[in-house]
Formats: structure tokens, sequence, C-alpha cells
């Protein structure tokens, strides 16, 4: 079983990505637990709490903490090498 996470604060990009996943898990026979957080601040906290994520999908501009400084955290705060983070950024939005 794969654990995924979705991390974004737009609810239609993770409703869509969670889709994607589900639909590629069906078609491959992998069993996926999904988790989707809105806020970099939520998902930290499940982290720190002892969450486990084989696989996250982290936007790269959240509201409050940034996509960029949830990594950091993952990375070196919590010097998690394992987890693959894949960075995401919606085109809708403005830089």
């Amino acid at each position: 079983m794969y654990n995924i996470g979705i991390c974004d604060d737009g609810k239609n990009t993770c409703a869509a990505i969670e889709e994607m996943i589900l639909q590629y898990a069906e078609k491959n026979k992998f069993r996926m637990d999904i988790q989707v957080w809105y806020a970099g601040e939520e998902l930290c906290q499940y982290l720190e709490q002892g969450g486990h994520l084989d696989i996250l999908f982290l936007d790269i501009e959240l509201i409050k903490l940034t996509g960029i400084a949830v990594g950091d955290f993952i990375r070196n705060g919590m010097e998690n090498r394992g987890m693959q983070i894949i960075y995401i950024l919606n085109s809708r939005k403005k830089l």
C-alpha cells in the first residue's frame, strides 16, 4: 500500500489530483491511501505526530507556509530523505 499526500490550497486542484491517482491505482491494481491538506501547517503537524507518506504532491504557493518551506522542513527539519516530493503549481496563480 502506498501512502499518498496532496497539499494544495485549491480544493479543485486537490480533487483533480486525487481523481488522477485513484484512476491510476485502479488501472494498475495498486492499493493507495490518499490524504489531503489545504495548508502546509496542517501537513507539517501530521508529519510531526508520526504520520507517514511515501509520495507527496506539494503546491509551491500555499497561503501561509510555502511549499518550499514545507519541503525544507521534511528534508532538513525531519531529515526525511525517503519521501518522494512532487512540487506542483497551478498555472492560474499569479507569481
